[in-house]
């Protein structure tokens, strides 16, 4: 009960987030969320700063282009990249208390497909660590770039290869079991 209870307190914030019209909502949280938990504010800000960056700059680059004003343009790119960093960080900090599996017990179908979803997740990890190590384990020194795109460039041909097989199966394994024709 009390999963399911903090999963429905966190859907409820992460609603309450897309509510907030106006960025000075905002800056509070995020000024907040590394007194709550520093380690994963560190981690909310590197995965969306990236994102935040390419989005905010062709914002930007269009908004310049096709003439829009200046402070409209600003705020909107304000409000855009708090409310990510804020909801990033309620996912990871979140995520890190709450077994969903467990929050997720009311509804067997919902559960199996998190459960399934979170093998997959894992199994992809795993396997991109093996290829880092194996990597590590065949190489002296730093790899000159050409061979770090190809390597990159094999990798994503192979995890794609893998996820479409990986695809195929779960379909028909859900198939099986009577989720959908």
């Amino acid at each position: 009960m009390r999963e399911r209870l903090l999963f429905g307190l966190y859907l409820v914030a992460l609603a309450a987030l897309l509510w907030v019209r106006a960025w000075p909502w905002l800056v509070p949280l995020a000024l907040l969320a590394p007194l709550l938990d520093f380690q994963t504010a560190k981690r909310a800000l590197w995965a969306v700063a990236l994102f935040g960056l390419g989005v905010s700059l062709g914002y930007a680059l269009q908004a310049w282009w096709l003439d829009h004003p200046w402070r409209e343009t600003v705020d909107f790119l304000l409000l855009i990249n708090l409310r990510v960093y804020a909801m990033t960080f309620l996912t990871l900090f979140a995520m890190k208390r709450i077994n969903v599996a467990r929050a997720l017990d009311f509804s067997p179908t919902l559960r199996f497909l998190y459960l399934a979803s979170m093998s997959q997740i894992h199994a992809f990890t795993r396997t991109l660590e093996d290829f880092r190590l194996a990597l590590k384990a065949r190489t002296l020194g730093r790899l000159k770039e050409k061979t770090r795109r190809d390597m990159v460039g094999a990798l994503l041909h192979f995890f794609v290869k893998k996820s479409l097989f990986s695809a195929k199966e779960r379909t028909l394994a859900l198939k099986a079991r009577g989720f959908f024709d």
